[in-house]
């Protein structure tokens, strides 16, 4: 749909609903600026699919994205895996990727197949040539393993709307590889952009404590769209979903 269509469509909308004017923002979230999501199941641009019974909604608002944050080594990977665990038992389809530590060596692990890389890269390798490593500060990982990493998760967001398909994306982790456009991204931006126009989908993030402001800016995480949840806070622990 061309900007005039949609602006008419939104009047049209308006009128009807007695809603105030829209209000259009200089500066949209990096996310909502990728290219757009094209529904094969329809194959229209953007396509929204009916709104679906998501698995795991508890006592907190069911917002499309949930943070769980909190201090380095502070349990987050584990409680995700208790967590996905209770919620595949009550029938919840889960994809994404998690970030265990594994004899001092960070893996990824894909949700959907179980399948795990380290992601470290090995001192037998001798540090790792220039073109086949990512790295950042003194930390070294394998630039083949986040490629493989960022397939999967947009494996597990193809199939949202469809039959079987993802209710639940993870993505651990977001950090300072993320903010400056490497690691996970852009699948990070695509998870965030299709979990805001898909009804059946939602979104759970691992921060740091230290990077949330700068996560939550960077990509326009706010209320009503995200709910945060400090993994240190067991008033408010992530079964709370």
């Amino acid at each position: 749909m061309d900007l005039l269509g949609r602006a008419n469509r939104d009047a049209s909308r308006r009128a009807l609903t007695g809603g105030p004017p829209a209000r259009h923002s200089a500066r949209r979230p990096l996310w909502r600026r990728r290219s757009p999501h094209r529904d094969r199941g329809t194959g229209r641009t953007g396509a929204r699919v009916p709104p679906a019974a998501v698995s795991g909604v508890g006592t907190l608002p069911a917002t499309p994205v949930v943070i769980l944050t909190g201090p380095i080594q502070s349990g987050k990977t584990t409680a995700l895996v208790s967590w996905i665990a209770e919620r595949r038992a009550s029938g919840a389809r889960i994809g994404g990727v998690l970030a265990p530590v594994t004899d001092g060596k960070r893996h990824l692990r894909s949700i959907a197949n179980g399948e795990e890389r380290i992601l470290d890269v090995a001192a037998s390798d001798g540090g790792g040539s220039d073109a086949d490593v990512v790295a950042i500060g003194p930390h070294r990982f394998y630039a083949d393993v986040f490629a493989w990493a960022r397939a999967e998760l947009l494996s597990d967001l193809d199939s949202v709307g469809r039959a079987g398909g993802c209710e639940w994306v993870v993505i651990d982790e977001v950090g300072p590889l993320e903010l400056r456009d490497e690691g996970l991204e852009p699948a990070v931006g695509e998870a965030l952009r299709i979990c805001t126009e898909h009804d059946g989908l939602r979104v759970l993030l691992v921060v740091r404590d230290r990077l949330l402001a700068d996560v939550t800016g960077r990509y326009g995480l706010a209320d009503p769209i995200a709910t945060v949840i400090d993994v240190t806070d067991l008033s408010a622990p992530i079964s709370s979903i």
